[in-house]
């Protein structure tokens, strides 16, 4: 999670399968194809507005994309920065939070077995 200010207020951000499921309804993408947009450094409005509308969803249940464009919209001259955090969010809460870490006990359970 991250806090991320706009016009003196400060708005929590944050990623799980729910934010996830949500960007992707959004942006009528799956969650691959959102990765390669991003990584594509290719500034999309579409996709700015919607990591920010998502992120605000855990802690502002009410949270609609009609307000959240209305946050944007104050946004002053580090709209660049802002953006930039919501993608490194997005990937630090995708590695850590909603893909599984591996369970190295298993995988060797599953290696001696193989070899056996």
């Amino acid at each position: 999670m991250i806090t991320v200010k706009i016009n003196g207020k400060d708005y929590e951000i944050e990623y799980g399968l729910r934010a996830s499921f949500v960007l992707e309804n959004e942006l009528k993408m799956n969650t691959s194809q959102i990765i390669n947009e991003l990584e594509s450094n290719q500034m999309s409005l579409k996709i700015f507005s919607s990591l920010f509308y998502v992120g605000l969803l855990s802690k502002n249940r009410g949270m609609t994309l009609d307000r959240a464009l209305s946050i944007i919209d104050q946004i002053d001259s580090d709209f660049l920065t802002v953006y930039q955090k919501l993608i490194e969010e997005y990937f630090n809460s995708f590695s850590t939070k909603i893909t599984p870490p591996e369970n190295t006990e298993n995988n060797e359970k599953n290696a001696v077995k193989a070899t056996a």
